[in-house]
């Protein structure tokens, strides 16, 4: 895969401690002879930067808060590769939690509203490391799983969830939230906007034009209401006031 998308690249291959190999065996002249058998071209010159082991692993943290310290993408949570989730899981983690600090820190909210960051994004990372472990366990990478030392064969593991669900279905549930008691797994993509949930799409008519619900939301709170909202209405208009 590329590094910086220039002229740099990492390049991954088994490794087999328990077939007694080790770091050694892998010196620049074997990886350079791996890479040109890779790409297919036995004469191609290329410098070798860094040859480093590296484990796959899927391991979140107990807690994502104490006292005035909080953990965020790959220090929260770390994952394999497979599915491409940990960028993502880490961006909806800073974003999950940068509003929340601003209102803090800007007395628009109370301290408590930080107690939520953990609440609502701890059981996400779970189930999306879970998800990029199974993927990796079905093909050639083996994955050290922190809270299990199941060491069953492929055919005997669970078939991961679909990317869409594992980027989309999650529900948030904390105090912050004033949630519907009927919850469904994460296994099953809901879309119809209860709390919690990411919000749907919806083609709307706003202020002339034509545009759909997620091109609303922005860096402030949205108030989405039918035509007979009146008093959420003015409710809002009275709180954004104060």
């Amino acid at each position: 895969m590329t590094v910086g998308n220039a002229n740099r690249f990492t390049y991954h291959v088994p490794f087999y401690p328990e077939k007694g190999e080790t770091v050694k065996d892998f010196t620049p002249e074997r990886c350079l002879e791996l890479v040109r058998h890779a790409v297919g071209l036995p004469e191609v010159n290329i410098n070798i930067l860094s040859i480093l082991p590296w484990e796959a692993a899927v391991r979140v943290a107990n807690q994502y808060l104490q006292g005035r310290i909080f953990l965020a993408g790959d220090a929260a949570h770390v994952m394999p590769p497979t599915g491409g989730y940990g960028g993502s899981t880490g961006i909806q983690d800073a974003h999950n939690l940068a509003w929340k600090l601003a209102a803090v820190l800007q007395g628009k909210a109370d301290p408590k509203l930080l107690e939520s960051y953990e609440q609502e994004r701890r059981p996400v990372a779970q189930f999306t490391a879970e998800q990029a472990g199974l993927l990796a366990d079905t093909g050639a990478v083996k994955v050290i799983h922190s809270s299990s030392n199941d060491t069953s064969e492929t055919a005997d593991l669970p078939i991961p969830a679909d990317g869409t669900l594992v980027s989309l279905a999650y529900h948030y549930r904390s105090d912050a939230i004033i949630y519907d008691e009927q919850h469904f797994p994460m296994e099953h993509l809901v879309m119809d906007g209860r709390p919690g949930t990411r919000a749907p799409h919806l083609w709307l008519e706003h202020q002339g034009e034509h545009k759909s619900t997620l091109d609303l939301f922005g860096k402030h709170f949205v108030l989405l209401t039918s035509t007979s909202g009146e008093a959420w209405l003015t409710a809002a208009q009275k709180i954004s006031q104060v």
